[in-house]
């Protein structure tokens, strides 16, 4: 499965979110896209995540333009958080925080824009 193939998955997805009626007054919700941060898989996690390292950094880019052709904002988490060394995958506790930080401040402009 390539960067594109998941972010063709994703589109669907927000598709379908858009097309729920499941937003303010019935209408579509407004949705914000993120792309996750980059994995480093590490011990016997590497061997089941192989390729991934390379997928990733592209993931981003289609993420992007998946949010841009279907009107949805949008935020790339790998510059701000990274995973937890210990596997290499999942977020620490720390990471989580200003993930949920990064995630708050833009559900406010979000919804308190007319622009999306």
């Amino acid at each position: 499965v390539t960067a594109l193939d998941i972010s063709l998955g994703v589109e669907r997805l927000v598709q379908l979110a858009q097309r729920s009626a499941c937003g303010p007054s019935g209408l579509a919700p407004k949705i914000l896209l993120a792309s996750p941060p980059h994995p480093q898989p590490v011990g016997e996690l590497s061997e089941m995540f192989l390729g991934v390292q390379e997928k990733f950094p592209a993931l981003a880019h289609y993420y992007q333009a998946v949010a841009g052709r279907n009107h949805c904002a949008f935020i790339d988490t790998s510059p701000v958080v990274s995973p937890d060394p210990a596997d290499g995958l999942h977020l620490s506790s720390q990471s989580h925080e200003v993930l949920g930080r990064l995630f708050a401040a833009h559900v406010r402009k979000v919804f308190d824009a007319d622009s999306l």
